[in-house]
């Protein structure tokens, strides 16, 4: 999204609080486009300090939580009187958390930019989700991915809320090579995932299907048992934990079909990017990422909750066994997702920011 902008003539910061120069997946690489690393001073460093020690006697979550991140406001605040930019975005709920109370000072408009479903960014509810719940009302709009995520809202301000969709790297074209006896999986090793339950579907899977594999990419701290957990199940030639690439899109090209067993999803960036790629997604109805792009029998399969690995493994066998309905899917899948091709989503980020400066504010 920024590297869209700048490319349409907008001058864009992209500031963090990590290492300098920013590294990630995707490359930077525009005139307009400056990536920066906020440095704490020292004296910033102590005002937090004094901050959190005054902040435990009250001992409460979210005043710690605003204590913790006083030296960040206050680095963020010097870095933006120095630019001086039109409008600011805060990105999930550190970000949103340090942007606001400055912003507010500033008189600088701004967007809350949250990307989870609120189900799992506001409970339980923490310091930080108590504290974002409460700074995102002084937003200028307020930003989800999906419409439906405004609905979970404890408190809401409909007349700022917008629907800002994640840019999607999508193909020209889906290539016509023949599909692989190949499922895929993406994303972290982490229990939301249920990689776990993935992974038992799969011995069901293996076992009237032996020609066929798994590949799941992504790294995470549950690897060393899920690798357990396939040697257990005898998998050891069916399913391969292929850790973080960079080549996601040539796994994409190659499966027949993308399996997706999180609880939870905000957006489900990797469903709409296999999508492009012509894949159709199985996954579970109570999520709300995977709900909001799959359309049971149209472009996957979306199965009712709870999920177990039963219905995986039998949603899966039974594509297996109808080549011609797997193929319809596949056919339809890169339409579910045409909305979310940069230049379109490029466009609505475009509008927002500007209807977020104009004194009318933005429009939903």
């Amino acid at each position: 999204m920024a590297c869209g902008l700048a490319a349409r003539g907008h001058q864009v910061w992209v500031l963090h609080f990590g290492k300098s120069p920013a590294t990630g997946f995707y490359e930077f690489g525009h005139s307009g486009l400056h990536t920066e690393a906020l440095a704490l001073k020292t004296r910033d460093r102590m005002a937090c300090a004094v901050s959190k020690s005054v902040a435990s006697w009250r001992g409460d979550d979210e005043t710690m939580f605003w204590a913790k991140h006083l030296g960040g406001r206050v680095a963020l605040r010097r870095r933006l009187s120095e630019i001086g930019p039109d409008v600011a975005v805060g990105f999930m709920g550190v970000g949103v958390c340090t942007l606001g109370p400055v912003a507010k000072e500033l008189g600088l408009p701004w967007i809350a930019s949250l990307h989870n479903a609120p189900e799992k960014l506001f409970r339980p509810e923490t310091g930080k989700a108590l504290a974002t719940q409460r700074i995102i009302l002084d937003a200028s709009a307020i930003g989800f991915p999906l419409a439906e995520h405004f609905a979970d809202l404890a408190k809401r301000r409909p007349e700022r809320e917008v629907v800002l969709p994640n840019p999607v790297a999508l193909p020209d074209c889906v290539p016509e090579a023949p599909r692989e006896r190949l499922c895929l999986a993406v994303g972290r090793l982490v229990p939301v995932k249920r990689f776990d339950l993935l992974i038992s579907a799969w011995a069901i899977v293996a076992e009237r299907e032996p020609d066929w594999r798994l590949d799941i990419l992504g790294e995470g701290p549950d690897h060393a048992a899920l690798s357990a957990q396939i040697a257990e199940l005898g998998l050891e030639t069916s399913v391969t934990l292929r850790g973080p690439r960079k080549d996601v899109s040539a796994f994409y090209q190659r499966a027949a079909m993308l399996l997706h067993p999180a609880r939870f999803e905000g957006f489900g960036l990797v469903l709409a990017e296999g999508m492009g790629q012509g894949l159709p997604v199985i996954g579970s109805a109570e999520t709300s990422g995977v709900r909001s792009l799959v359309r049971d029998g149209v472009n996957g399969r979306l199965l009712p909750g709870p999920l177990t690995a039963e219905a995986m493994a039998e949603a899966v066998l039974e594509l297996i066994g109808a080549p011609e309905r797997l193929a319809r899917l596949q056919e339809n899948a890169p339409a579910t997702v045409a909305d979310y091709a940069p230049q379109r989503a490029i466009d609505r980020w475009e509008a927002v920011l500007r209807q977020t400066v104009a004194p009318s504010g933005p429009a939903g």
